[in-house]
């Protein structure tokens, strides 16, 4: 089947990687797919251009820019409309506005639609979620890829449950593995870190929205409960990287800090095995990209089992560490330290990357996806 996968950009992110990993599942599933794309932010635009056939809207849409430029949104609408003229199968959007776009954009065609979810609506995609009845989003939609709780917050808006189609998580265990020590502690000496010392990481796009600053909190913390036997790796670019060298000059974090910023994907893999612990802290974190790609390189991950559940699905007490929204860095900071003083990470860490083969292939998500649009039952 031809398949057209739409999210406004080809940047560095979760949602970006996620895809690329799942268009590579499906095309060896025999689908022909294409990625459509409509921002100037391009880091993994070699990446998807290597794997499949990717086009540019000439309308570009920045983040948030369609709340003051919503003109923007008819020209893009005509653009995809165009684009897509009964030339695909099946569109997968990524995004609430993209859902929209895409979704108008096939009314009175046989192409099928659906939404591939990657976070909560309440909580990332306020605006369109208060509007979801109003602009008659789920009348374009034949089904939602996601888990339960952002299947709870779409009934809220009366979508049909017929729709909701579970759909786990995936990472790519080839790409994402445990190194050999020796290479770890060669690579570790590469980037000039302490080989005595934990590593402490963050993997992805350095801005406001991102969950990066939840990984200073965290080291903060670990300090103010006595614990400094560590170092920040940041691995990463982003509009805000100055910000985050200025909030460590203030922390007094950046003498055992290395921000390294953008990196080939390729490379990324390497980066988490000189990491001991990866955190994602926030009051509700959304994606996890960076969760499962640390546990499936056998890593300890931290995180915060917030409302909207995302993580809860993927992390569980044997290999990781979820704790709760209420003062999340001192209670990772806690329940670091009782895993460290026992001994446990490495074994965890262990646990995790059988986890993720086990749990998180990325051929369950094909398949689940694959079943869906050749039956078309929806």
């Amino acid at each position: 089947m031809k398949v057209l996968f739409f999210y406004e950009s080809c940047g560095r992110g979760g949602q970006q990687t996620y895809t690329l990993e799942l268009i590579k599942a499906l095309l060896e599933k025999g689908h022909q797919v294409e990625y459509l794309y409509c921002q100037d932010n391009e880091e993994m635009l070699d990446s998807f251009q290597s794997i499949c056939r990717v086009s540019k809207l000439k309308t570009l849409l920045n983040p948030g820019e369609y709340k003051y430029k919503p003109w923007k949104l008819f020209f893009i609408f005509k653009e995809i409309k165009s684009f897509v003229h009964e030339s695909f199968d099946v569109v997968i959007t990524g995004s609430g506005i993209g859902s929209l776009l895409v979704g108008r954009s096939l009314k009175r065609t046989r192409i099928s639609h659906y939404r591939l979810m990657g976070c909560s609506l309440k909580q990332v995609e306020r605006n369109i979620f208060r509007y979801y009845q109003l602009l008659k989003i789920d009348n374009f939609i034949n089904g939602y890829f996601g888990w339960e709780e952002v299947f709870r917050e779409l009934r809220e808006k009366s979508v049909d449950d017929a729709k909701f189609i579970k759909t786990p998580f995936g990472v790519n265990t080839s790409v994402f593995f445990p190194m050999k020590i020796d290479e770890i502690k060669e690579f570790k000496e590469k980037l000039k870190l302490n080989q005595d010392k934990l590593v402490i990481g963050w993997v992805g796009r350095i801005c406001r929205t991102m969950q990066v600053w939840g990984t200073v909190e965290f080291a903060e913390s670990l300090i103010s409960h006595g614990f400094e036997d560590f170092q920040l790796l940041f691995v990463g670019g982003g509009p805000d990287q100055d910000l985050l060298i200025d909030l460590l000059i203030k922390k007094n974090l950046l003498q055992r800090s290395c921000v390294t910023g953008w990196i080939d994907y390729d490379e990324i893999n390497k980066y988490y095995n000189v990491m001991d612990v990866v955190p994602l802290l926030a009051k509700d974190p959304q994606g996890g990209s960076i969760i499962r790609e640390a546990m499936a390189a056998g890593k300890l991950t931290v995180s915060v089992d917030g409302p909207s559940k995302v993580q809860s699905e993927i992390m569980k007490e044997d290999y990781s560490l979820l704790v709760p929204s209420k003062n999340f860095a001192h209670e990772a900071a806690q329940s670091f330290l009782q895993i460290y003083k026992k001994g446990l990470i490495e074994k965890m860490g262990l646990s995790a990357r059988e986890a993720s083969i086990k749990h998180l292939s990325f051929d369950k998500v094909a398949n689940i996806i694959d079943q869906t649009i050749r039956s078309n039952k929806l």
